[in-house]
């Protein structure tokens, strides 16, 4: 089992040179997974044993547990260093990451507590490199952000920058393969759209009659077809974020307070992690509503909310934005 060492010291060997993974068709790769793989699969092929034999198994199993502990560490290292060639580094371990997780997923050949472990760790890496990836985009991405539900928001250049912005920045994102680039950029739309979420519920931009608030639900309406339509290009199929903000837009919109009352249960109804500090700061845009008014809509909502039993396998979105 000295080799799977090997294949990680050559790795890190790479790393300290200072040289970037290969590319193959674009994308960073790194050998790290497959060669591990194939060794693993080599030695229950040609021993034609499985995780019966518990000798052998115990001598398979504590290797890759304990390779899989080094490559984290080495993995964090390369984030920490962060040297010009880390995040090409990066790329290529996500890339590893995925091999290895199919690998644990599709092969039964190790006991139960071992892959979970061992899955845990990739699912670490994998959001540690994710972190790693997006941070520097949403730094770039703060001064647009901050003018989301402000005044100057409701003009529309200012939406434009960030678009524009953010496809300069989804360039940076290059270099994945398609299945782990399609993960990134999924995270990052969904992050973008809590911050959006978040900026328009601070409530600086008061919407004190009719037309304010239909120029407002024509400016969420509108930003979040143009959001959506940018990551679509890249691939992202998030249609359930753009719909999110479309029903926040329609509650802007709507002056009857049955009618509001529905939208936001049709809201909470699909997001049941809705809570009614969102709905006070979503209202409370709209100053023409009363304290009542907004008392009773509230009320409708964790009414219908106890009644009803959520759907285990609903996304969460809002108990991601933090209002105060």
């Amino acid at each position: 089992m000295i080799y799977i060492g090997r294949v990680l010291d050559e790795a890190k060997k790479e790393w300290d040179q200072g040289k970037e993974p290969t590319r193959d068709d674009g994308c960073y790769i790194s050998p790290v997974a497959y060669d591990v793989i194939q060794f693993i699969n080599g030695i229950v092929t040609s021993a034609h044993i499985t995780v019966r034999d518990p000798h052998k198994a115990q001598k398979i199993t504590s290797n890759l547990t304990d390779f899989m502990q080094r490559y984290q560490n080495f993995h964090e290292d390369i984030i920490k260093q962060n040297k010009p060639h880390s995040k090409a580094f990066i790329k290529a371990n996500l890339s590893c990451v995925e091999q290895f997780r199919d690998f644990l997923v599709d092969r039964d050949l190790f006991p139960k507590n071992v892959r979970e472990n061992c899955l845990r760790g990739l699912t670490e890496m994998k959001q540690s490199a994710h972190t790693y990836l997006l941070t520097p985009v949403h730094k770039i991405l703060k001064p647009h952000y901050k003018k989301v539900g402000t005044s100057d928001w409701l003009k529309k250049n200012t939406f434009e920058k960030l678009l524009n912005s953010t496809e300069e920045e989804l360039q940076e994102l290059q270099g994945l393969t398609q299945s782990c680039h399609q993960e990134l950029i999924t995270q990052l739309q969904q992050e973008m759209t809590v911050e959006y979420v978040r900026r328009l519920l601070k409530g600086e931009v008061k919407l004190k009659d009719k037309d304010r608030q239909l120029m407002a639900y024509m400016t969420v309406k509108e930003n979040a077809e143009r959001l959506h339509n940018l990551f679509a290009r890249m691939g992202s199929k998030q249609d359930w974020l753009k719909e999110i903000l479309t029903k926040m837009a329609e509650v802007l919109k709507l002056q009857d307070i049955p009618a509001i009352q529905m939208q936001i249960v049709s809201l909470g109804s699909a997001y049941p992690d809705l809570s009614e500090k969102h709905v006070s700061a979503l209202l409370k845009l709209k100053t023409n509503l009363s304290k009542a008014d907004r008392k009773i809509t509230k009320t409708t909502l964790s009414d219908t909310l106890k009644e009803s039993r959520a759907d285990p396998g609903t996304q969460k979105f809002f108990s991601k934005v933090e209002v105060r």
